[in-house]
């Protein structure tokens, strides 16, 4: 091989030889513990923030992280073992979810011996230091191994979960807080469970004393994790005690601790001794039952045997005299050997008390108001025996006839708001003012008032307009005005038309229902002061009916403080006539000189009255009109060639009958013409008939 080449091949393997030193740590740098052929990827750890940057950091930047889970929850241990944590991050259908950042911290004795790093980049899961670690859930489901041949020993982490492992050599109590940043509820996205580390007490179940043998059960895709421990001097079951205290209380507040020793065993356990140990900063105030002794600030509860099947209860109630977390330690022990631990960490704080009050900005006179009282906490405890005043001015009044008026609001959790509603009444014209007072326990106490302006009630007038006559099959529209008059919003509005039988509904404009065929119905809601409305109804007449009318009404305003008004309009539905004109025929021949009359017939098939009927009959020059008779017996009127009765009515099925007298004057064909006219008529009826006048006798 010729120098040349080798030389350049050594330099082309100088940068992979470094950057191999590099990754494994030869060259002195930080490096990842590693073996083939793990050496990638090599490099430090990388503190990540636990929220997005910018306005992110207000925000639910992760909708879909609704809770964290901790399993398993407070227990008794073994100290110099080692106890597993497993957080599960889930969403609203209880599905875990994936790559979750889950922030672990303990207090108290203990230490955090290993947290989940599983992953590639450097940001991947950490500890910071024995008391805090950060780690995220797993995408795929792993194992975590204690490294025995044992497969029990074995937890299995499924997806969307992460864990975490604690440790203590000495006795104590280990409170372990597991906090999800990506889940906006802050109070599902925290759990706290305590660890008490006991000596010798309790014992595990196989393979031994150590790594506690969990076991884990499954319910669809979420995984719980769980240890049981079997204390020793146990028969049949464990023998066990817990303390039971509220996470915060005020300073000042009696506040209850429950010592519970539960017996689930068949037969009795041996005489039990309670101690409990009170810190500075709080009072012993009393205990159900009295302790049999008191040592400085730790309380003696004595020997009591608790029987099978049952619970020992010993309640101690203390009060906080100055801000912060105050631990109660408690213990019990049996003549038989076991014996317990256990702490309950209780934050002392006060309550805030901060109480609004709101008016609607107008009310008329003598209508229902509601004053709105909202009563917020902005303290860290719970606000007690929260009670709220209202004085009134003499433009208001109460519902109840008691002024102040009293509401009982109760208990206003932390960071809480409550409303109550207190109902009023306007009296008065003029500028009103409700002032309100709170007070709860521990002297607490916020004023503030609300004002409001008692005006003129609102006044609603309601006009109808539209036919006054209408004809049978024929449709007709009618007009309903609403009208508030008054100077305060009228509320509700609800206007209806009732339509008489005579006529049937067909449509209702600007969102009317008709009501069947009989009227229809609108929802106005709110009209302003001087403000106006109108709607419209159309119906056809079906029934003739001399005698209707068109009824309108409007309501508006709630239940007690109602404001109305009506209103209608005349109506007549009259028929529609239909005249028949019929002419009776007269001799075919007429002589000259001699006289013939024709008849004249109308008819009125139809279902109304024909008014004012005028009919006509005109002759030719060889026919002469020469007078006639009309349906009333009276003589037409002959004017030139034309004969002309008059008729004021002819009712429906009526007929009248006319009379035209002729006289032939010279031979020839003449036509005669008969026309009707009427009120009705558009055009009037005409009918002819031929004559033949002859030369003579």
């Amino acid at each position: 091989m010729p120098p040349a080449f080798i030389r350049h091949t050594r330099l082309a393997m100088i940068p992979v030889v470094v950057a191999c030193a590099a990754a494994t740590g030869c060259l002195g740098g930080t490096y990842n513990p590693s073996y083939f052929p793990y050496y990638l990827p090599p490099g430090d750890v990388i503190q990540t923030h636990a929220k997005p940057a910018g306005l992110g950091y207000f925000a639910n930047f992760d909708p879909k992280a609704i809770r964290l889970d901790l399993t398993p929850a407070s227990c008794t241990l073994p100290t110099k073992t080692r106890h597993v944590l497993v957080a599960t991050v889930v969403d609203k259908d209880g599905q875990p979810r994936r790559k979750r950042r889950v922030e672990w911290m303990i207090e108290g004795a203990g230490n955090i011996i290993e947290v989940d790093e599983s992953g590639y980049l450097p940001g991947r899961g950490y500890k910071v230091d024995n008391k805090y670690a950060v780690s995220y859930t797993d995408f795929f489901e792993h194992k975590i191994a204690r490294g025995s041949s044992d497969p029990r020993d074995d937890v299995t982490i499924g997806p969307g979960q992460t864990w975490c492992v604690v440790s203590s050599a000495l006795e104590g109590v280990t409170t372990v807080t597991a906090l999800a940043p990506e889940v906006y509820d802050k109070d599902r996205g925290t759990v706290t469970v305590k660890l008490t580390w006991a000596d010798g007490a309790p014992g595990l179940p196989a393979p031994g004393p150590g790594f506690p043998a969990p076991t884990v059960s499954r319910s669809g895709d979420e995984r719980t994790h769980a240890t049981k421990l079997v204390h020793a001097g146990a028969k049949d079951e464990p023998l066990t005690f817990d303390v039971r205290a509220p996470k915060a209380t005020a300073i000042g507040r009696e506040t209850p601790i429950a010592f519970e020793l539960a017996n689930a065993a068949a037969t009795a356990t041996q005489p039990a001794t309670l101690t409990a140990t009170i810190p500075d900063g709080t009072e012993f105030v009393r205990g159900e039952p009295p302790p049999s002794s008191q040592q400085g600030r730790t309380f003696t509860w004595a020997a009591v045997a608790v029987p099978a099947g049952q619970t020992l209860t010993v309640t101690a109630t203390v009060r906080p005299t100055k801000r912060g977390t105050f631990t109660v330690d408690a213990a019990v022990e049996t003549a038989d050997g076991y014996h317990a631990k256990h702490a309950a960490a209780i934050a002392a704080d006060t309550a805030g008390l901060k109480v609004t009050a709101e008016l609607p900005a107008q009310v008329g006179l003598q209508a229902p108001v509601s004053l709105d009282v909202a009563v917020a906490n902005s303290g860290a405890v719970e606000a007690d025996n929260v009670t709220v005043w209202v004085t009134l001015d003499a433009s208001l009044a109460p519902a109840s006839g008691a002024s102040p008026v009293e509401v009982p609001v109760g208990s206003v959790p932390a960071g809480q708001t409550k409303h109550v509603q207190v109902p009023l009444t306007a009296k008065q014209l003029g500028h009103a003012v409700a002032k309100v007072n709170a007070t709860a326990d521990g002297g607490l106490t916020d004023k503030t008032e609300a004002a409001t302006e008692v005006r003129k009630a609102a006044t609603l007038a309601v006009a109808v307009s539209g036919p006054d006559q209408l004809a049978l099959n024929l449709d007709g529209t009618w007009q309903v005005t609403v009208t508030n008059t008054g100077d305060v919003p009228a509320t509700d509005v609800v206007a209806r038309v009732t339509l008489p039988a005579s006529v049937a509904g067909r449509t209702a404009t600007d969102g009317g229902k008709l009501a069947g065929t009989d009227g229809a119905e609108w929802q106005i809601g709110t009209l302003a002061p001087n403000e106006k409305k109108a709607v419209r109804v159309t119906a056809t007449a079906d029934k003739v009916a001399p005698k209707a009318s068109v009824a309108a009404s409007v309501v508006a305003g709630v239940p007690g403080a109602r404001t109305q008004a009506k209103g209608e309009t005349s109506l007549t539905v009259i028929g529609q006539p239909a005249l028949l004109l019929e002419l009776a025929d007269h001799p075919a021949a007429i002589p000259v000189g001699q006289k013939a009359t024709i008849r004249i017939t109308v008819r009125n098939r139809g279902t109304g009255t024909a008014k004012k009927l005028e009919v006509t009959a005109t002759g030719a020059d060889a026919l002469k009109i020469v007078g006639g008779t009309g349906a009333d017996r009276k003589p037409g009127t002959v004017n030139g060639a034309t004969v002309t009765f008059t008729l004021d009515e002819l009712p429906p099925g009526a007929a009248a009958v006319f009379v035209a007298n002729l006289e032939a004057v010279a031979p020839g064909t003449a036509r005669l013409q008969v026309d009707v006219r009427g009120d009705h008529l558009a055009q009037p009826l005409h009918e002819e008939q031929a004559a033949r006048v002859t030369g003579g006798n």
